[in-house]
């Protein structure tokens, strides 16, 4: 349990880093111009943050996952 605290709370700040800051969409540490991302868990604030990622100039998200295939179907019309 402790272990899947501390993978949800790295992946939350990894994320948060990612989308709350252009730092990275303007970087020069990438090799492309397009930074490409992945979304686990589309309903609710992780459906928010997706849509405030899409805001983000040359980002890309190419892949969604969540536990529940209804959440997954409803949101990947959208991309």
């Amino acid at each position: 349990m402790n272990s899947r605290r501390i993978f949800i709370r790295n992946t939350a700040l990894a994320s948060g880093a990612l989308m709350t800051s252009n730092i990275f969409a303007n970087s020069k540490i990438f090799n492309t111009d397009t930074l490409r991302v992945a979304t686990i868990g589309v309903n609710g604030m992780g459906w928010s943050n997706t849509m405030a990622a899409l805001s983000v100039p040359n980002l890309e998200v190419v892949a969604l996952c969540d536990v529940d295939e209804n959440v997954l179907n409803k949101r990947k019309c959208f991309m």
